[in-house]
């Protein structure tokens, strides 16, 4: 490697993963506090918003959360009135889940303040650092996929 031993790297890689991990959670953490939400209720919100109806298993999938919690966090949710939680009449197994009239007002609010938020930061940026930042997450993501597949 140029000048950059694997430990410093895997180090590097480490610590960054958290602090960007650590940055998102307390914005989505003080972004739900503002609607009596936690940070990972926001994320399983956004991704009803985004995506529409979808079930407890692909919500479990994208978030790499275990269905059960899933689940948990959903009723927990549907109890405060944003979503509603429907079995599938063709398989009882399957849940449905759905954002409320309620949830949809909300989740655009939320939406809204974090537009605004990524909007002002990224008004001070260069466009050519922007392309940076996404080309090496893309640059980073392929070589995590290079370990993966080497670790099979």
């Amino acid at each position: 490697m140029n000048g950059l031993n694997v430990d410093e790297f895997k180090f590097s890689i480490l610590n960054y993963s958290r602090k960007i991990n650590d940055h998102l959670t307390a914005s989505l953490n003080k972004t739900g506090l503002e609607f009596g939400l936690t940070g990972m209720q926001v994320i399983l919100l956004l991704i009803l918003f985004k995506d529409g109806t979808t079930t407890i298993g692909n919500l479990a999938e994208h978030t790499r959360v275990a269905g059960a919690n899933i689940s948990s966090m959903c009723k927990k949710l549907e109890q405060k009135g944003f979503l509603t939680r429907n079995r599938d009449k063709r398989d009882e197994r399957i849940v449905n889940i759905s954002l409320t009239d309620k949830g949809l007002s909300v989740m655009s609010e939320i939406d809204q303040i974090f537009e605004e938020k990524i909007q002002s930061i990224l008004a001070g940026e260069k466009q050519e650092t922007l392309d940076a930042i996404i080309k090496g997450l893309k640059l980073l993501d392929i070589l995590f996929e290079k370990i993966e597949i080497g670790n099979k």
